[in-house]
């Protein structure tokens, strides 16, 4: 009757690499799209199939700050060979769309087809100053990912 949190070894070993990078942040896999996004605001600027798929959508990770009154800072979707298909392809095409509207970055993940004896690390670079001998940098963190193979 019950079934697990995780669909795939690999979404739970991705779990384990964002605890790791994100260490004080919430990590909550499966959320719903309707949760992240409030409808009434952004629903003007979808079109018709993307309404019809907004309360449908899933994000695999979503990256919570505790000190920011728990809100959703990063997104991740981990893509399997499943995301070939022409339906989950259309799918991944309205979510990305959705994302872009609201001028926020969907990181997707997609490691080969083959992930035993493979290591994963993921790391968020955050930029510590933007200001650099009176110049204001616009700088944004950055994913950084690290892939290691043990035999």
């Amino acid at each position: 009757w019950l079934q697990p949190l995780f669909k795939s070894k690999l979404e739970s070993e991705f779990y384990q690499a964002l605890k790791n990078v994100f260490p004080t942040y919430f990590i909550y896999p499966n959320v719903a799209l309707s949760n992240i996004f409030e409808f009434d605001k952004i629903q003007e600027h979808l079109g018709v199939n993307s309404k019809n798929y907004f309360f449908k959508a899933i994000i695999d990770f979503v990256v919570y700050d505790p000190t920011d009154n728990h809100t959703p800072k990063y997104f991740f979707e981990v893509d399997s060979a499943y995301h070939d298909t022409d339906k989950a392809k259309l799918n991944d095409e309205l979510k990305n769309g959705i994302f872009s509207i609201a001028n926020i970055e969907l990181f997707r993940i997609r490691p080969s087809d083959q992930i035993d004896g493979n290591r994963f690390g993921f790391e968020w670079l955050e930029p510590i100053s933007s200001d650099f001998n009176g110049f204001q940098l616009d700088r944004k963190g950055a994913l950084a990912a690290t892939w290691s193979y043990h035999f």
